[in-house]
């Protein structure tokens, strides 16, 4: 008989420890980090420029923060936005199992050109990242307009 109790102690000992891993498919990280290939569409005051492809890439650093990897935005050959790099952008998940990406209003040295932003938002949603945001790179007098939207 204390075979048998101890027989059953190890087997449900072992389906505890079974139990208690991460539920999570990304190995304890937010399920939405990854690379989204979408596309880019920038607009200066009225004009919008054609829109390009572009990945954007999505790492999760804590329970409440990412770093995003926006790619570089070529307007034309002599103008162009250079990948940014933004750490600390909040991201909060949502009643509807999205999540909202925020990062208020940030200024940004690369490459020698100081970039101010108004801030950034997101949304993923399923596999669907969507983000807007803004750039007034250097003396520029107005801010470029910027939306991706992208699939992981």
């Amino acid at each position: 008989m204390k075979k048998v109790l101890n027989f059953i102690a190890v087997i449900a000992v072992a389906l505890c420890i079974v139990s208690c891993g991460d539920d999570n498919e990304e190995g304890g990280k937010a399920p939405f980090a990854g690379d989204y290939a979408g596309t880019i569409v920038m607009s200066v005051g009225e004009s919008i420029m054609d829109p390009i492809d572009g990945i954007v890439t999505l790492t999760v650093d804590s329970d409440d923060k990412v770093t995003i990897v926006l790619p570089e935005a070529k307007m034309n050959p002599k103008m162009s936005i250079p990948s940014i790099t933004l750490k600390n952008v909040q991201y909060v998940k949502a009643a509807d199992g999205s999540y909202n990406l925020k990062l208020d209003a940030f200024n940004i040295d690369v490459n020698g050109t100081n970039y101010v932003s108004k801030g950034l938002n997101g949304t993923v949603r399923g596999n669907v990242l969507t983000l807007n945001y803004d750039f007034q790179p250097g003396a520029m007098p107005m801010s470029i307009n910027i939306e991706f939207k992208g699939n992981k």
